[in-house]
């Protein structure tokens, strides 16, 4: 699985992490995961974009920053930021 992270250049690309999956509760139609990075910190992340969605120091407090964010934004600005990711970015290795 892959992050959306800033590369030693600055540029966004994407980074090989050892992500699981993870369903947000209403949103279980899009795929997600979580990984831990840095600082021991947990990652929620969109899994076509590699966009982080939230983090935090334990997973259940990203998993429910994830869904607070998600369910205050809705599914449209979701589907919009994957869209403009997607365009941005590109797709992932191993994403079609």
């Amino acid at each position: 699985m892959y992050a959306l992270q800033t590369q030693p250049d600055g540029s966004p690309g994407f980074t090989e992490v050892k992500g699981h999956k993870i369903e947000i509760e209403g949103f279980e139609d899009f795929n997600f995961f979580y990984y831990k990075g840095q600082y021991e910190k947990f990652h929620v992340i969109e899994q076509r974009t590699g966009l982080s969605i939230a983090n935090g120091y334990r997973l259940k407090d990203a998993k429910w920053t994830a869904k607070d964010r998600l369910d205050s934004h809705g599914r449209g600005f979701l589907i919009n930021s994957i869209k403009d990711g997607i365009e941005r970015n590109g797709l992932p290795p191993g994403i079609e």
